[in-house]
């Protein structure tokens, strides 16, 4: 199974004699514990000699063995290669006694090595005993016990690259580059699959590793970039192919204008007539950001190396340098060669090839403005030949230089625009289509045989894709023309030259927004189609054929052959395939399905949507009302398009009028009239102000950013609104520098998740920035390191950066001033973080600390906690004093344990009770009780009554309490300290029996106070008559007290178990004492016989 994800552990690559053959295959080591383990263990069995060695017996290749590597090392290994006596060429198995030589593999460090052995007859050398020095059997139970221990290392590929020369393959000036770099150094290792057994990596600089080791960020990006490797042949980005899966960084798509809208340009860079790109006058940013790019490139670039692009990648965005020594923002369209790049300077249009040397890694604030040149082509318009002659590309790039264009927009995704000409002598706007068919150096686009001239700005959708929903529907076939028999078959749909009351059939509605239609004119076509259909596959048989998505087929539903497209394959017996000629998706059996004929492929269905309305409610989507009601009227009727595609849908009612779905939707309450949509009135007028222009000379100039900064006068955001003293759960967002927490109650995060909802749904542009003059504490919106947007607002301004607080998380960041704007969102909402501070607690220093502030923020962020608010300020701006819960535990004390903080003796702290605890329960009085009564009783009836015990609230440290043990019971407990916060985890001591424990606070409770009155029970002392050994030869230490060995500990523990007598020896300044065996006898002598201490 391929690992699509990608894993990042520290190795330790390791070679051995002879094995480094590709750079793109190394073995890998893992070094840690789990070595030492093993060793330990191999070493282990082979002490035991009468087992082990090996005997006369065969040897075998592929079995296990032992060898002996090092002095006094072990390894397990394979056998590779058996030699025998008196044959060259190596055997399969052989008698031990007759071996001569044999090749091992180290399943644990990843290297062969070639083992010989000699003896002479004469001197009655046993040969044998030579094989035993170096070589020791594994039989069946040792086997057993070494099968947990995988091979520890593991083989693996530098992925995706190969040598720089194909033909000669890996030369030896690679191989050495590569075990020079790497050696036996630890890196990090990045996973990003398997294939065959091998993991396909990438090796890069241990994060750990602060030396000045010459290990580069990326193997696979070094060793490119030494031009001793390449990568695999470029394509375009798929995530198979990049690195983890990422996609590489990227600009966001350019905001291109509204469809029919005439907008004043400047063509910035010209190819052709069907390849050029314009700027938009009032587009001011360009020039701000060439300022900033140059500044940051130029002055600080030098300094980051971490700029450079070792490895680019094809659609990477990045700053590439051009002739003047400037730098602009660019995007990696083709790669030459192995040093050399193509890129396109997304601003302007023009593309240049380059050395790597000469681009840099583009930064995140030069990526929040889209491209700035717009790719266009000129509509209905088409070279003479097969392409644009240079005469007509020289004539056009002369035309259009240093000109003002009024462009009147014709579609989206390659902007097909009309150019006319704002300085043309004439009495109306030259258009430049028409210069250059006039001129004899282009013509018109032919359809149907007329010349496709421009009358109206008609846009269709383009013909029906894979992205429909819903269930068939019968198709009535209805003809207002008879066909002619001398019609010319179409399998695919094609636009008439006339928009207008276009005669329609619906097919199939999903929502207002999707509407599925056929132009009854195509009615002959559909027919024809459905009879060849028939005619193809009437009569075939089902093959076996491995069905994809975007496979086209011929479906059998419903007793009909249709065209289809495979939408998806959920099981071996389920296919779902759309509709192409009417919308719709059904599920079928792939035995109703055949491979398509490719001169069948097509469709002959368009999707509309109504134009002029929107959904009701302020939802951005169709409620299901509305859908269900629109189909209902709607599907198999009859219908006429007045106006493409958004459509004006008119349709017959029940009374033998024809009437405006979109009115009746709006009648019923299930849409509103939409304002901002653009109805053919409008493109009407937009193109008659074109051809109105009065005659105008304009000289473009790039205009410069001299005027003042703009003056802010938002006003910051509300207050927040501050709950009522009392106990609550909130969740806290952020922890300010000067130690203010910020909390968020349950019900501002849910406005906080419909304010965001909001925002992403409603703000999808990018407003215009222009140069402004802040002042602290003034609300704005800014965009997020995620690019959302958020509401803020603005503590101080340094240079190009802002200082800025998000007022609903109470976060502060330093951010870009660009992504900072004078807009004040949802100014009625307040803000919904609460600022707290501590009650009755003063930081140490009298001010918080860096490590106290990193202290609480990893304690608190992100977490929900129960907050007590004693006290709210006068002022609404002011910090609420509260005391955090967590898990049971004050806040307050945390700090003061860890010495963040000390307690404010001028205030007076209220005790209050929590909710949750218990209230009511009566506790049994010392005075009630059997006098007679012991401690092992008292305990016993006290767990009887676990449930009238009260949770432990204070954690003081050397505070008495009941601890739950193992066994389900509580015993009486002394608080050490706190071990851990995330859940909260206390250390206690049973002082009944010495032993310690980590426990939840869940599982404390309140000690009654007649259990205070029985002494303890276990007494800690210090044993003496023996010492620490002066010389230690174990390895294994305790790692709180070292000079004692663990083999020292566990022989300890076992000698006092039983019935031992303590002789008291001096109670001061501790208690000592001496103990004795049943036998008599100091317990600690075995310690000292066995040399693991000594007398004292």
């Amino acid at each position: 199974v391929c690992v699509c994800v990608c894993v990042c552990v520290c190795v330790k690559i390791m070679f051995g004699m002879g094995i480094f053959k590709k750079v793109s295959q190394v073995n890998i080591i893992y070094w840690g514990r789990m070595n030492w383990e093993l060793s330990i263990c191999i070493q282990k069995i082979i002490q035991n000699d009468r087992m082990f060695k090996i005997e006369p017996d065969l040897f075998s290749k592929g079995t296990m063995i032992f060898v002996k590597w090092k002095e006094n090392t072990w390894c397990r290994a394979v056998l590779k290669e058996v030699f025998q006596r008196g044959l060259e060429k190596p055997v399969m198995r052989c008698p031990a006694s007759t071996v001569s030589s044999v090749e091992v593999y180290f399943l644990d460090y990843g290297f062969s090595k070639q083992l010989s052995f000699s003896f002479h007859e004469d001197l009655n050398e046993d040969p044998i005993h030579q094989l035993n020095q170096c070589l020791r059997k594994v039989d069946l139970a040792a086997e057993f016990e070494l099968s947990c221990w995988a091979p520890q290392a593991v083989r693996c590929s530098l992925k995706d690259i190969v040598p720089a020369n194909l033909v000669d393959g890996w030369s030896p000036e690679s191989c050495a580059e590569f075990q020079r770099v790497v050696g036996t150094k630890v890196v990090e290792m990045q996973v990003f699959g398997e294939e065959s057994d091998v993991l396909l990596v990438d090796l890069k600089k241990a994060p750990m590793d602060e030396s000045l080791c010459d290990m580069p960020v990326s193997l696979r990006e070094y060793l490119v970039f030494m031009e001793l490797a390449r990568f695999r042949s470029p394509v375009s980005w798929n995530s198979n192919m990049v690195s983890c899966g990422k996609r590489p960084t990227q600009f966001h798509l350019p905001i291109l204008p509204v469809v029919g809208m005439a907008i004043s340009a400047v063509v910035c860079h010209a190819n052709t007539p069907s390849d050029f790109y314009i700027w938009l006058v009032d587009s001011t940013e360009l020039k701000f950001l060439n300022t900033e790019l140059q500044k940051y490139y130029t002055e600080f670039g030098p300094l980051g190396q971490d700029l450079e692009v070792c490895c680019p990648v094809l659609e990477q965005a990045c700053v590439a340098q051009y002739d003047d020594n400037h730098w602009y923002r660019a995007q990696v369209i083709g790669l030459p060669s192995a040093r050399q790049v193509e890129v396109k300077y997304v601003d302007y249009g023009d593309t240049k090839t380059l050395s790597v040397k000469d681009i840099r890694k583009i930064k995140d604030e030069f990526l929040a403005l889209p491209p700035m040149a717009i790719h266009c082509c000129l509509v209905d318009l088409e070279p003479l030949e097969v392409t644009w002659s240079q005469e007509c590309k020289k004539r056009f790039q002369n035309i259009v230089g240093q000109k003002l264009w009024i462009v009147v927009t014709d579609g989206p995704q390659l902007l097909p625009v009309r150019l006319f000409d704002m300085s043309s002598t004439s009495g109306r706007s030259c258009n430049i289509g028409d210069l250059l068919v006039e001129n004899g150096l282009a013509s018109y686009k032919v359809t149907s045989g007329n010349e496709a001239k421009y009358t109206e700005s008609a846009v269709w959708d383009p013909p029906l894709e894979s992205h429909l929903e819903g269930e068939s529907t019968q198709w009535f076939a209805h003809k207002d023309v008879k066909p002619s028999v001398h019609m010319d078959l179409r399998t695919a749909l094609q636009l008439p030259n006339s928009m207008k009351d276009l005669r329609v059939r619906v097919t199939h509605v999903t929502s207002p927004q999707s509407i599925f239609v056929q132009l009854q004119q195509m009615d002959f076509s559909l027919k024809r189609v459905c009879e060849m259909l028939k005619e193809e596959y009437s009569e075939s048989e089902a093959a076996q054929v491995e069905w994809k998505p975007k496979m086209y087929c011929a479906a059998y539903i419903n007793g009909v052959w249709e065209r289809g497209e495979v939408c998806s394959v959920s099981s071996s017996t389920t296919v779902e395939v759309l509709r192409c000629d009417f919308g719709s998706k059904v599920k079928l059996h792939p035995d109703n399905l055949r491979l398509l004929q490719p001169h069948l492929v097509g469709y002959l269905v368009l999707e509309c949507s109504l134009a002029e309305i929107r959904p009701a409610g302020g939802s951005s989507t169709w409620t299901a009302t509305a859908c269900d009601f629109i189909s209902s009227r709607l599907s198999g009727a009859s219908a006429v398009i007045t106006w493409p595609v958004p459509v004006v849908l008119w349709c017959s009612s029940g009374a033998g009028q024809d009437v405006n779905i979109a009115d009746v939707l709006f009648s019923k309450g299930l849409a509103l009239k939409d304002k901002n949509a653009l109805t053919l009135k409008m493109l009407e007028e937009a193109v008659l102000q074109v051809e109105n222009l009065q005659e105008e000379q304009v000289s473009w100039k790039p205009k410069c950013c001299t005027n003042f900064p703009e003056k802010v006068k938002k006003k910051p955001y509300l207050p927040p609104e501050l709950p009522q003293c009392g106990l609550m759960q909130v969740i806290i967002t952020a922890v300010g520098e000067d130690g203010v927490i910020y909390a968020m109650t349950r019900q501002a995060e849910q406005q906080f998740e419909q304010l965001q909802d909001g925002f992403r749904h409603h703000i999808k542009t990018l407003p215009r920035y222009n140069s402004y003059s802040w002042k602290s504490g003034l609300g704005c919106a800014i965009m997020g390191s995620d690019m959302f947007w958020y509401r803020g607002e603005v503590l101080e301004v340094i240079g190009v950066h802002a200082k800025v607080r998000y007022v609903d998380q109470g976060l502060v960041e330093n951010i870009p001033v660009c992504h900072v704007y004078p807009t004040v969102l949802c100014e009625d909402v307040p803000q919904l973080c609460i600022p707290c501070q501590l009650h009755s607690l003063i930081p140490v220093g009298g001010a918080c600390q860096s490590d106290s502030l990193d202290f609480l923020k990893e304690l608190l962020h992100m977490r929900h906690v129960n907050m007590l608010i004693m006290e709210l300020p006068v002022d609404p701006w002011g910090n609420v004093t509260v005391r955090i819960n967590l898990d049971g535990m004050d806040l307050n004390r945390i700090m003061i344990h860890h010495q963040h903080a000390v307690v404010d003796s001028t205030v007076s702290v209220k005790q209050v009770r929590l909710e949750g605890q218990r209230k009511g329960n009566v506790l049994p009085d010392v005075d009630n009780l059997d006098s007679g009564e012991n401690l092992e009783e008292s305990l016993k009836h006290v767990n009887e009554a676990v449930d009238t015990l009260l949770p432990l609230t204070d954690f003081a440290i050397g505070r008495a309490c009941l601890a739950k043990y193992s066994d389900g019971k509580y015993y009486r407990a002394e608080l050490l300290s706190i071990e851990g916060y995330n859940p909260t985890q206390v250390l206690v001591r049973h002082v009944d029996y010495g032993s310690d424990d980590v426990v939840p606070t869940y599982s404390m409770r309140q000690i009654p106070p007649y259990l205070l009155k029985f002494p303890c029970k276990a007494i800690k002392v210090k044993v003496a008559g023996f010492k620490a050994p002066l010389v230690n030869m174990e390895k294994e230490r305790i790692l709180y007290r070292p000079e004692w060995s663990i083999k020292a500990m566990l022989e300890m523990i076992d000698a006092v178990h039983g019935n031992i007598t303590a002789s008291v020896v001096s109670t001061e300044p501790e208690m000592t004492v001496l103990l004795y065996n049943e036998r008599g006898v100091l317990v600690h002598r075995a310690l000292v016989e066995k040399g693991l201490a000594d007398e004292d």
